[in-house]
């Protein structure tokens, strides 16, 4: 078995804008718009951990490396980072419109949780409807314009708990 790899948010990024098909720096840059040297770098990287071969000008994912390399603990790291990078962006002065993030600390009865966990499968329906319309449509802009969206729930003890265990 191979050597688990841990990546950072920008070769995940890299990474998944190439699952899309073969690509050169340029349409890279294009669809991530990420620095151009630092794509250079990230395809640098990609390629010595054999997960990127190049064809002339365009990269190409290398899909069963890929498949060898992903697992819980890589699922478990990208959304540790995309949560700390969603936390550090709304908190930024410059936030923008394109950050958003509630935090809601409540008491439910069992008839408000259960309407809340109704609306929450909606919610979930909903995304993945506009996911498969996505796949259906062909529809691809630019990974930049992708949304990331975060929802659930936790009780405080259980995430106190969650948190010694960190420590």
């Amino acid at each position: 078995m191979m050597e688990k790899i841990s990546f950072l948010m920008v070769e995940r990024i890299v990474m998944e804008s190439l699952s899309g098909g073969k690509k050169n720096r340029y349409q890279l840059f294009l669809d991530t718009k990420l620095d151009i040297h630092l794509i250079d770098n990230i395809l640098n990287r990609l390629e010595k951990e054999g997960l990127v071969k190049r064809e002339g000008k365009d990269y190409l994912l290398d899909e069963e490396r890929v498949k060898e390399i992903t697992g819980k603990r890589e699922v478990k790291q990208e959304v540790r980072e995309l949560f700390v990078s969603w936390v550090n962006r709304f908190f930024a002065e410059k936030s923008g419109e394109d950050t958003c993030l509630r935090v809601k600390k409540v008491y439910m009865n069992e008839a408000e949780e259960m309407l809340y966990r109704e609306h929450l499968m909606r919610l979930d329906k909903f995304i993945e409807e506009v996911r498969k319309t996505s796949r259906r449509e062909k529809r691809h802009w630019s990974m930049a314009k992708k949304k990331v969206i975060f929802w659930g729930h936790g009780s405080y003890q259980a995430l106190a708990e969650a948190s010694l265990v960190s420590l």
